[in-house]
């Protein structure tokens, strides 16, 4: 099945699709930026897609700090949607958390990326290029959505 999204990969990195999200891995890191699908949200009032973005923002948040708030979290704009992003310490020592959750056209996406800090430096322009070349696909007939 088709991807919902576009996105330009980065030079050096492969996409390794794994079902409900799509791993990119840089050459030099064994993990890089994940993007999960959330689903798809038909019928739904603005307030409501905000609060599916609110609360999928905070379960992925929690992993990584349980004290985390929506207030915490910095309103920023990917592919047009307003999407919540965190930075924040992963808990395996040395390495970097930063998500980005939003709804889009009725679907509702999660970008993580964890690097460890030794390649944060190198890593970070292309983690910050591939998600301004996000762009959500409208759906069709053909594919409905996931």
């Amino acid at each position: 099945m088709p991807l919902p999204y576009s996105i330009s990969i980065a030079d050096g990195w492969k996409a390794d699709d794994r079902g409900y999200y799509v791993a990119y891995i840089p050459k030099v890191a064994p993990v890089g930026m994940d993007i999960y699908m959330m689903g798809r949200f038909v019928g739904l009032n603005e307030q409501q897609l905000k609060a599916i973005r609110d609360e999928q923002a905070l379960v992925w948040a929690d992993k990584m700090h349980n004290c985390i708030t929506v207030d915490d979290m910095t309103k920023i704009i990917v592919d047009g949607a307003e999407a919540l992003y965190c930075k924040t310490k992963a808990p395996i020592e040395g390495r970097q958390w930063r998500q980005w959750a939003f709804v889009k056209n009725g679907q509702s996406f999660v970008i993580v990326r964890t690097v460890d800090d030794k390649n944060e430096a190198k890593l970070i322009p292309d983690v910050e290029k591939m998600v301004r070349s996000f762009h959500v696909l409208e759906p069709t007939l053909a594919f409905p959505g996931f």
